[in-house]
């Protein structure tokens, strides 16, 4: 795994960084080692230059696939769902 994307991750996990002061950003980055191509990216919140640097795809799918022979299921309606500590209504 890059430092790139191990600095990424961290972020994901600090929200306190997603605010942070831009000198107290590049500590961060320092911390990890983020590469210096990277760093002007990060800063301008550049995704398609981080995608780049990473050789990464700017966009992607996610598909699941259900194992052969398994049925279909809907999603219950957001309705149809109670929030904690409501009772479930009968209809």
């Amino acid at each position: 795994m890059s430092n790139l994307i191990r600095f990424m991750e961290a972020l994901g996990g600090s929200p306190h960084l997603a605010g942070a002061s831009a000198d107290d950003f590049v500590a961060a980055m320092d911390k990890h080692h983020v590469p210096v191509a990277a760093r002007q990216a990060l800063l301008d919140r550049d995704i398609q230059a981080i995608c780049e640097f990473e050789k990464a795809k700017d966009v992607m799918f996610c598909m699941i696939a259900t194992p052969d022979g398994a049925e279909e299921q809907d999603l219950p309606e957001q309705d149809d769902v109670p929030e904690p500590g409501e009772e479930q209504r009968e209809e």
